[in-house]
């Protein structure tokens, strides 16, 4: 059997408007809604980088079919905030895989502790995490949390 390779999706951004519609189709059927895309939504997945290359935008389409609010598909509804876009289009800016997971484990659960007023019990109800595991967590990661946000 040949093997061929194809390239990377940021490389053949031609055929981002086609696996849109694909996929838009496709999920539209499988979930019984004919959402619409906002105007610029294919603009803004043309300067998009992928970095889950096809999958990737198949996850994303499928996902705002699944969650569209008025038929109607947003920018906002696809991509990842930009702040995340520039980790993933500079490899989590040099840092590592596990810096990257540590950074949003810290962000997650000082969030869920932020708005459980500093309740460990409820901020790991919210994680869906056991409060032991938050406890070594926040040991883990350096967390302090006097509940004074």
């Amino acid at each position: 059997m040949a093997r061929f390779q194809l390239p990377p999706l940021r490389e053949r951004r031609e055929d981002v408007s086609d696996l849109i519609s694909h996929f838009m189709e496709k999920y539209s059927r499988k979930m019984g809604v004919r959402p619409k895309l906002q105007e610029n939504v294919v603009e803004g997945l043309l300067h998009y980088e992928f970095p889950g290359n096809i999958r990737e935008l198949e996850h994303m389409i499928e996902q705002a079919v699944a969650l569209v609010q008025n038929g109607v598909i947003t920018v906002d509804d696809l991509l990842p905030p930009p702040s995340l876009q520039v980790q993933y289009a500079t490899g989590a800016g040099g840092r590592s895989l596990a810096d990257v997971v540590d950074g949003a484990e810290r962000n997650a659960i000082e969030v869920a502790l932020r708005e459980s007023d500093g309740s460990r019990e409820r901020a790991a109800e919210v994680l869906g995490i056991s409060p032991t595991t938050l406890w070594r967590k926040m040991t883990r990661l350096g967390i302090t949390f006097d509940g004074r946000g």
